[in-house]
């Protein structure tokens, strides 16, 4: 499925954009997912947030690899992390308007959607993505790096949302990521500082 959609949209971007544009562009996605319909769309009509809403999600993978184990990526802290990071860099890389837009199309949805229709994974993307463009607006001028960080201590003290927890119990335990079994618990959990790496 995933070549099926890399290869038009190579062609598209080099149409739209140019190669050089495509260059840096590659094919925007992160954590190995394919571009939904709606950010194909998006970044259609705006090639050159393309290319800066993609070097926002590399940063915010990397840091959130960083500083999170794996088995809290998805659904956990550091996922809930890498989500508000991203939001707060394309805040201030392009505009608020745009960070929400491209948050939604990621989520496969435009303006218009029906928060209370979503699935839990997704309103945990959608609200974490709010709490970065809050951040975003609040702080345009601090680092990119003091962001992370910063973001990092409201996930700790429960700032933002995950829907999946980690358990020492077989019977609680639903999926096992990298050796640590986790229990999903549903919308609205708060973040903690579980599963952050040691210096």
């Amino acid at each position: 499925m995933k070549n099926k959609i890399i290869m038009p949209l190579m062609a598209l971007f080099m149409t739209i954009a140019g190669s050089c544009i495509w260059g840096e562009m590659n094919v925007y996605a992160y954590s190995g997912t394919s571009l939904t319909s709606q950010e194909i769309s998006l970044y259609s009509a705006h090639p050159k947030y393309a290319v800066k809403v993609k070097s926002c999600a590399d940063k915010a993978t990397r840091a959130s690899q960083n500083l999170y184990k794996e088995y809290t990526l998805w659904q956990g802290n550091g996922d809930a992390h890498r989500h508000a990071y991203w939001s707060a860099l394309m805040t201030r890389e392009t505009t608020e308007n745009f960070a929400w837009k491209a948050g939604l199309a990621h989520e496969g949805l435009e303006p218009g959607y029906k928060f209370e229709k979503q699935d839990d994974d997704t309103k945990m993307d959608i609200q974490n993505n709010y709490s970065g463009r809050m951040l975003g607006q609040k702080y345009p001028s601090k680092s990119d790096d003091y962001m992370s960080v910063f973001i990092k201590n409201i996930c700790s003290s429960g700032g933002l949302k995950r829907i999946r927890i980690y358990t020492d119990k077989k019977s609680k335990n639903d999926k096992t990521i990298s050796g640590t079994m986790t229990q999903y618990v549903g919308y609205y959990v708060k973040t903690t500082d579980g599963g952050l790496k040691k210096k």
